[in-house]
């Protein structure tokens, strides 16, 4: 039996050993130990308030946590399963050590309205740059992204003024939130409730003010936890979940009103649209390759038509890699090859006999590229391959709903209907005609093998970014949570995360949600005042 010192010494509780029964009261309940969690959650308490984590997963991950992540895909092909991670960290647990944790702010433009991208966010950049670099400082890595942007050096040809420009991303460490376990388990404000999920958001009877949350541990154990404000942490999939998953006052799901949580699911895309053919001496790709800056972090630069062009020409955001790579890797077989074994995983898998069909009509460039991998020979002449990295346009209709089914804990499984529109691959097709146009104008470099919908060898991949699915937004007509990040129809309960991007930019999304993480902390603070609360516990 927990006793109120015992329950508040013990800073990581294992999810079975809180009895079945128990209440629990703190100042801030966060659901997920991911990113965007343990930020909010360390914020707070510095701050001066106590502190309860709840996180389905336990301290490492192991294949019994994905029970939780399994659902279904009813459009577009996506990885469920290994796209998420349950454990402390989140799914920040899946960066490995060569590619580290790629962050980079939000473009200003992000931030607007643009043909085909009606909406926008209630605020600017501007709005977020304190935080920005209060995280990359946090992070031991410089906000100098200015400073890296292209100045006409001769380092290369295929970047001039008024031209393409270079855009610069940094790598932190790839386990920067998974090694603050011990800190959190030091933490006198902290407590961290592994293998607890939460099954529920209690309202009261005004319909508006979450009392409490229902928590199951891993033997089915409930607990209730009352807290004076609550926030949703969980990732883009799983914090529409939970709204979803709780009636509220409308029956449809909390803050569910206008039928808006679980809408406007993103991820970013990106492809190999095309072969880059030099046309003179001077292209330089040392410049896109992977830099190391200090010892803690990296850096590399993407090829960016720059904020003009995107004006100019109408565009939603994206950029480009360039990498030197075997010719094989870009045939039509290896595509095939490559297509088939991200349907493995996916759901739904999708036709796989065409991805076969091409597979098999292409021996000479998959014998090819395997014989070279297995040999580990670089072929003579290395391709300069285009990857494209590009946002989604919001769409109401890419949606997560819940499922038929549910797990092991009881909680309702997710159907994810992702969306990839035409509207999607022609903004791929329109960067890569607007850079090709522009190299061999400036008579650098032609582009080859250019992206084709329908004709394609490489598969438009996702990025397993999960954005939008309980939207910012000033009008609750038009959103989940308002511009404080709290629910619309609540008075009580936020959200924080990718899930509240009201557009997805073309960047890894690690860095905007950190800086969000550190603005709500803020918030929380301000609306719940000075601590009042006594941490207790009782078994009730």
């Amino acid at each position: 039996m927990w006793t109120t010192r015992q329950l508040w010494e013990h800073m990581i509780i294992e999810g079975g050993t809180l009895a079945n029964g128990s209440r629990l009261r703190t100042d801030v309940c966060v659901v997920g130990a991911g990113p965007a969690g343990l930020t909010v959650a360390s914020r707070l308490a510095d701050a001066g308030h106590d502190v309860l984590v709840i996180e389905g997963g336990g301290r490492h991950h192991t294949r019994a946590d994905n029970d939780t992540l399994r659902g279904s895909g009813s459009g577009s092909p996506i990885q469920l399963v290994r796209s998420r991670q349950c454990g402390f960290g989140g799914t920040s647990g899946h960066w490995q050590p060569h590619t580290g944790l790629r962050i980079r702010p939000l473009d200003p433009i992000d931030f607007a309205s643009r043909p085909g991208r009606a909406t926008s966010w209630p605020f600017g950049r501007n709005e977020l740059d304190r935080y920005y670099r209060e995280s990359q400082d946090e992070l031991a890595i410089p906000y100098d992204y200015d400073e890296l942007r292209w100045r006409n050096d001769g380092t290369t040809s295929i970047v001039w003024p008024d031209g393409p420009e270079l855009a610069t991303f940094h790598f932190a460490e790839h386990d920067v939130f998974v090694r603050r376990y011990e800190e959190f388990a030091a933490s006198s404000r902290v407590n961290v409730a592994l293998h607890t999920s939460c099954h529920g958001i209690a309202l009261g009877h005004d319909g508006a003010t979450v009392t409490h949350l229902d928590v199951v541990g891993p033997q089915g154990g409930r607990a209730q936890v009352a807290a004076r404000a609550f926030v949703l942490a969980a990732g883009g999939i799983d914090n529409a979940r939970l709204l979803l998953a709780s009636p509220g006052r409308s029956g449809a799901g909390v803050g569910n009103e206008h039928d808006n949580v679980g809408r406007y699911f993103m991820d970013h895309l990106a492809v190999d649209t095309g072969r880059m053919i030099p046309l003179d001496d001077k292209i330089g790709l040392e410049v896109f390759r992977v830099r190391r800056r200090s010892p803690i972090y990296r850096s590399q630069s993407m090829l960016w038509l720059g904020n003009d062009r995107l004006e100019r020409d109408g565009l939603l955001n994206a950029a480009f890699v360039l990498t030197e790579v075997d010719p094989a890797y870009l045939s039509v077989g290896v595509g095939a090859v490559r297509s088939l074994r991200a349907a493995r995983h996916s759901s739904p898998h999708g036709p796989l006999l065409p991805h076969v069909r091409r597979a098999v009509g292409d021996p000479i460039g998959v014998a090819t590229f395997a014989r070279r991998s297995v040999l580990r020979r670089r072929p003579r002449v290395a391709s300069i391959s285009m990857r494209i990295f590009t946002e989604q346009a919001p769409d109401r209709n890419s949606r997560v709903t819940l499922g038929g089914q549910r797990d092991a804990r009881g909680i309702p499984r997710v159907d994810v209907d992702w969306r990839i529109s035409s509207g999607d691959l022609d903004l791929i097709r329109a960067h890569q005609d607007s850079l090709s146009l522009m190299l061999e104008a400036k008579g650098v470099a032609r582009v080859d093998d250019r992206f084709d919908a329908g004709h394609h060898a490489s598969p438009v991949m996702p990025m397993y970014h999960h954005i939008g699915t309980t939207r910012m937004h000033s009008d609750p007509r038009h959103g989940v949570v308002d511009a404080a990040s709290r629910v619309h129809s609540t008075t009580n309960l936020y959200v924080t995360g990718s899930s509240v991007f009201s557009t997805g930019g073309y960047i890894n999304p690690t860095l905007t949600i950190i800086a969000l993480a550190r603005r709500l902390a803020v918030q929380v603070a301000h609306d719940i005042g000075p601590t009042t609360v006594r941490r207790e516990a009782s078994t009730g």
